[in-house]
Order: C-alpha cells, then sequence, then structure tokens
C-alpha cells in the first residue's frame, strides 16, 4: 500500500507541475496580446495627436510617450520596438490606407518571420488597434502600410 500512496503521490506531483508550466505559457502568451495591444494603443494615440500619422521612428516615439507622462511600463513597451521584441513600420500614415484598415498592419513580434511553416506567432497588430495570430507565411502576405517595403 505504501508503494501505491508513493506513487500516486510521485503522479499528483507531476501533474501539478506539468500544470504550472503550461499555466506560465498561456501566462505569457495573454502577456504578450495585452503588450502588442498596449502598443497599438499608444501607436494610434500618436497618430491621432500628428495628423494621422505614426511615428517616424522609435526615438519620436518614446519621446512623445515620456512628454505625455505615459506610464513608464509603456515607455519600456516603446523602447521594446528599438531592435527588440517588437517590430513596427514607421511614419504609416493612416488616411492613405486604401484597404481595410484592420487587414493593415501596423507591428508584429520580431520573432514572427522566423517561425516554421505553419507556426502561428502570438500576435500582429493592425490598424486600427486590432489583433491577430499568424504565420511567418500570412504575415509576409498580408497587407503593409502604403510606402513600406
Amino acid at each position: 500500500m505504501t508503494y501505491l500512496r508513493r506513487s500516486i503521490v510521485v503522479v499528483s506531483c507531476l501533474v501539478v507541475v506539468c500544470s504550472v508550466l503550461a499555466c506560465s505559457g498561456v501566462k505569457q502568451a495573454l502577456q504578450d496580446v495585452a503588450d502588442i495591444l498596449t502598443l497599438g494603443t499608444l501607436y494610434s494615440e500618436f497618430a491621432s495627436a500628428h495628423n494621422n500619422k505614426g511615428p517616424a521612428s522609435e526615438d519620436e516615439w518614446e519621446k512623445w510617450a515620456t512628454e505625455k507622462s505615459k506610464p513608464a511600463e509603456q515607455i519600456a513597451l516603446i523602447k521594446e520596438t528599438k531592435g527588440g521584441k517588437y517590430t513596427f513600420y514607421w511614419g504609416v500614415e493612416f488616411d492613405k490606407i486604401t484597404t481595410p484598415k484592420e487587414d493593415t498592419v501596423l507591428g508584429y513580434e520580431t520573432k514572427i518571420p522566423t517561425l516554421a511553416a505553419g507556426e502561428k506567432g502570438n500576435v500582429v497588430m493592425c490598424a486600427p488597434n486590432t489583433q491577430k495570430q499568424m504565420s511567418a507565411d500570412e504575415l509576409k502576405a498580408a497587407t503593409k502600410p502604403p510606402g513600406v517595403k
């Protein structure tokens, strides 16, 4: 009976450990969605304050956020667009977007273009402030803002 109890305890512990590990992955995925949604909101706010044109660079975006007294967490996210976790298109002119805006990519997780075929990345930020999950091929085929190559 002792062997059976120990086996049950070991299996139970393994189930708990696996659950915790799985939940941490889910938690990170949810945080990534929240982060890119925050970046999209900040990008849209910047554009609204600048004749519907997005920031020309990471530095301009960060400077604006600092001047507007945005929270440190948001400024830290903007810094993640400087060769970090996120890639955004600069100087997007929202008035020149002719396709449905929600189909136009503004930014994405930098890792998405390097994913294996069919593997989905976490999130892609589309105008105006919507997010989608895409694979590398889907991102490559997605509509980019006018003037972006």
